[in-house]
């Protein structure tokens, strides 16, 4: 009997033993899970918060990329359509020149361009023929004449070798503006002017006013080597200066009258005349 009371007392204990181990290891369980459950938990909050903080700059950014990119795309469609629009008025200007040109230059073929001066006196718009017979008219009666104090010489062309090309004047008035540049001739209001093409014989014209001008005249004096009796030796006489009618200025008055063929009153100045043989030249010998 007491073999079996022990038996049965050992197996109690031992079953005992068991239900204790089985509960401890459900407890075990049941606190790892609600462990590893909050360990999650704490995990995917954790991986929310990465996922806002690192979306959070890149919506930053594309902001900013957005707000950065769209005002160079803005100015770039700008800038492209002015670029159209300068081009296409630049060519259309261009255009129209060309055509106003080509129109302008077909009625004016045969006739002087607008605002043309001839020889001082509008031209404009003549043809050649016309042009031709007023240069004409106007050079014969263009007078030239000199005044030396109270005398007044009225000489003719051909004594003073005055001549007038009319040719060559017609034709620098029909060149002018036409040989300049495109521009130059769609430009019809600038003026242009065109002298008269005149020529003058410088022999001629010296031998007419040295002729009819004998007081204007005065010989010069040229040093010259001589011997002195009282001293027994070689002196050098004095020279002096003279005086002629100065021939290069009135020149150049009557080209620029007679480029404008108006009628000009040349007054016939006086010129110094040095001697040919100086006292510098004789002071060696």
């Amino acid at each position: 009997m007491k073999e079996q009371l022990i038996c049965s007392l050992l197996s109690n204990l031992v079953y005992l033993l068991q239900c204790k181990s089985t509960s401890n290891k459900k407890r075990l369980l049941m606190v790892s899970g609600t462990n590893m459950s909050d360990k999650t938990t704490d995990q995917l909050k954790q991986a929310e918060i990465v996922q806002k903080a690192t979306k959070l700059p890149s919506s930053r950014a594309k902001k900013k990329s957005h707000s950065s990119i769209e005002p160079n795309s803005f100015f770039e469609k700008c800038k492209r359509n002015w670029i159209k629009i300068v081009g296409f008025a630049v060519g259309s200007s261009a255009l129209i020149a060309i055509i106003i040109a080509g129109s302008l230059g077909q009625y004016y073929k045969d006739k002087t361009l607008p605002n043309i001066r001839v020889a001082g006196q509008e031209s404009g718009s003549m043809n050649k023929q016309a042009l031709k017979e007023s240069l004409q008219n106007r050079q014969k009666a263009l007078k030239v004449s000199f005044t030396v104090g109270e005398k007044k010489l009225q000489p003719k062309e051909q004594e003073i070798g005055l001549k007038f090309d009319t040719e060559a004047t017609v034709k620098s008035a029909f060149n002018a503006k036409r040989q300049e540049g495109f521009f130059t001739r769609i430009a019809y209001w600038r003026h242009r002017d065109v002298a008269a093409h005149v020529s003058l014989n410088d022999s001629l014209l010296k031998q007419y006013i040295e002729s009819n001008t004998p007081e204007l005249q005065k010989a010069p004096t040229d040093a010259q080597l001589q011997f002195d009796g009282a001293s027994s030796q070689f002196i050098i006489s004095k020279q002096a200066d003279g005086e002629s009618p100065d021939i290069a200025k009135v020149k150049s008055i009557i080209l620029s009258a007679s480029q404008d063929l108006s009628a000009k009153q040349v007054p016939v100045s006086v010129a110094k005349q040095g001697p040919k043989i100086t006292e510098e030249k004789l002071q060696p010998l």
